[in-house]
């Protein structure tokens, strides 16, 4: 099965254009911005793809779009998983 990425981000005292700069290279690295949960990012791995690796992955393309934005200061998280996401709407 392939492997799928969800990476919450919390990009801190950003200017519009940083954001604007982060999400333009995100998406110019293959990942989807969730469209009602606006910190929230996926991405899914070739089966060949390791969790160790698409960390690796995830990481660098996460540095290289925040290097990008010049932002310095951020909290993330990731979870890797086979199973698709799950959501809802209230």
């Amino acid at each position: 099965m392939k492997l799928k990425t969800m990476l919450t981000v919390d990009l801190k005292n950003c200017s519009s254009e940083q954001w604007a700069t982060f999400n333009n290279e995100m998406e110019r690295l293959k990942w989807a911005k969730h469209k009602s949960l606006t910190t929230l990012w996926t991405s899914t791995f070739e089966e060949n793809v390791s969790e160790p690796s698409a960390f690796k992955i995830t990481q660098n393309d996460f540095i290289t779009a925040t290097s990008k934005a010049n932002i310095l200061n951020y909290d993330v998280a990731v979870l890797f998983s086979e199973n698709n996401m799950k959501e809802y709407v209230i």
